[in-house]
């Protein structure tokens, strides 16, 4: 039984994962259609660069 419970603990950790996976690409695109540019492309350059995640940074100009 315990055996059980713990996979059904983690078959819904992968669960939670692939739904915020998913919000942050639905979050990434949506931002994309505002900004009018390929957003994701600019945060994978900017993280290229070692500079930390650009979830903290926001460009607003």
């Amino acid at each position: 039984r315990e055996l059980l419970d713990a996979e059904e603990a983690a078959v819904a950790a992968r669960q939670r994962r692939v739904v915020a996976r998913a919000e942050r690409v639905a979050a990434r695109l949506a931002l994309e259609n505002l900004a009018g540019r390929d957003v994701t492309a600019a945060v994978v350059a900017h993280e290229g660069r070692g500079a930390r995640p650009a979830a903290k940074e926001v460009d607003h100009g």
